[in-house]
């Protein structure tokens, strides 16, 4: 995989929500969505998944989504209907792997990096608290790894892990995203990769929505 134009991007996104709305279409019917951590909401192909642990509702009819915690990307849109279209019922392994560890991920190690951990270490790389101020206000689950470690239900069958590891005078700050070992056989590197871009962006934005930096406090805290 090669880093991309961004309106080539653009037009590979609009290509990609097309076809996995095809896909999902003919997946209606015969489907056994609860093997998925989804739900069959009406005979009209109106599905319903947790996204970030808020249900996203998606309809099949007019190609459609909406997420009950307000308005999704077209990256975001064009994960949960691949998730919807594509992804098989299997079991999480309760085990990490890297991204280099998946299909050509090493290849990919690059822009990668760029869209996922480098945006993350500019908003959090010596800020490990507002880090977890973010985390936990995105549903985050602690994980002893690292300085600050949580672990996100992005999709059911799709959790994504973030470490976080705070520089100091000899070495910078450092972060890793984390796959459960099961993504090798759920959807493609890419649609991992899209994951964590997903999750540091959210993350970030989520910063300043928890985070009052006049007194360098969660919001809402006592002073």
């Amino acid at each position: 995989m090669q880093e991309r134009p961004a309106g080539e991007r653009l037009s590979g996104l609009r290509l990609a929500r097309r076809l996995a709305w095809e896909a999902l279409c003919q997946r209606l019917g015969s489907f056994r969505w609860e093997g998925l951590g989804a739900r069959q909401l009406d005979q009209d192909g109106t599905l319903s998944v947790p996204y970030l642990g808020k249900p996203v509702v998606a309809r099949a009819h007019d190609c459609s989504l909406r997420w009950v915690a307000g308005p999704l990307a077209l990256l975001e849109e064009v994960l949960v209907v691949r998730y919807l279209a594509y992804a098989g019922p299997t079991n999480l392994a309760q085990s990490w792997l890297s991204f280099r560890d998946l299909p050509g991920g090493r290849g990919y190690f690059g822009p990668f990096s760029n869209r996922s951990t480098r945006i993350l270490l500019r908003q959090f790389g010596q800020q490990p608290e507002l880090f977890a101020a973010a985390a936990e206000s995105l549903g985050g689950e602690p994980l002893e790894y690292g300085d600050r470690s949580y672990s996100f239900a992005l999709l059911p069958l799709l959790p994504v892990a973030i470490v976080l590891y705070v520089g100091d005078d000899e070495f910078g700050p450092e972060a890793t995203v984390l796959f459960d070992r099961s993504a090798l056989q759920l959807l493609t590197t890419e649609d991992c990769a899209v994951a964590a871009q997903v999750v540091c962006s959210r993350l970030v934005r989520a910063a300043s929505a928890t985070w009052d930096r006049s007194n360098g406090k969660r919001r809402g805290s006592e002073l």
